[in-house]
């Protein structure tokens, strides 16, 4: 009797999802919300991303701004996604390149909301984790592709999974559209692990040359 139709689920465990990059990102984030809650003056004008202040000499504020939130419910998404789709890719990458990873997106998303709401005449505020996030989900869909995941009660490809939530991130930002910049964080999740595939494995092979045959599914419902 032929076995290859079973499918098994696999429970995360805390030594998996709190990875060393990980635990620290979420500490600091939720230390950075704290501090923002207490000491909201201080902390705005120091950390949290205002384009007008970072270009004028506040550099260090392209990546700081991800570790403080106003929203305590954008906070809990956003480690969610940290937690779960981080972890995953920290483990595949390792700590060094996962936090190469987090500094240039931040950097990079932070100059481009920079811009457009320099170009718009605009003094809107950058912070929170939601454009890393988005790219964690595009490498996680990328580096999982071929595997099964569980979500909605239905069994889809790593793939679709990633794309349903950027497309959920897409319309919640349809409320406020000036947070439809934050998924530019997705584009540089996709370029960064392009270059990074081609530097590791070159032009004929890629990083989904590995088979995921037979290694189960996680369940993210």
């Amino acid at each position: 009797m032929s076995h290859s139709g079973q499918v098994r689920i696999e429970l995360p465990q805390a030594s998996k999802i709190f990875t060393p990059a990980v635990t620290t990102l979420l500490v600091l984030s939720v230390v950075g919300t704290l501090a923002l809650r207490f000491a909201p003056d201080f902390t705005s004008h120091w950390f949290i991303l205002m384009p007008g202040r970072a270009l004028r000499g506040f550099v260090w504020q392209f990546l700081t701004y991800p570790f403080f939130f106003t929203d305590p419910l954008w906070l809990l998404m956003d480690l969610a996604v940290i937690l779960i789709v981080g972890s995953a890719v920290e483990r595949e990458w390792g700590a060094k390149t996962f936090l190469v990873f987090w500094g240039l997106n931040s950097l990079f998303c932070g100059l481009l909301f920079s811009l457009v709401t320099l170009l718009l005449q605009q003094s809107i505020p950058m912070l929170g984790s939601a454009a890393v996030a988005y790219g964690l989900i595009v490498i996680f869909g990328e580096l999982y592709h071929g595997r099964q995941f569980m979500l909605m009660m239905n069994i889809v490809d790593a793939r679709v999974v990633a794309w349903v939530m950027l497309g959920m991130g897409a319309l919640i930002s349809l409320f406020a559209p000036i947070n439809l910049l934050y998924l530019s964080g997705a584009a540089v999740g996709w370029g960064f692990l392009k270059i990074r595939e081609k530097l590791i494995y070159g032009e004929t092979r890629s990083y989904h040359d590995r088979s995921y045959e037979d290694q189960g599914f996680v369940d993210i419902d």
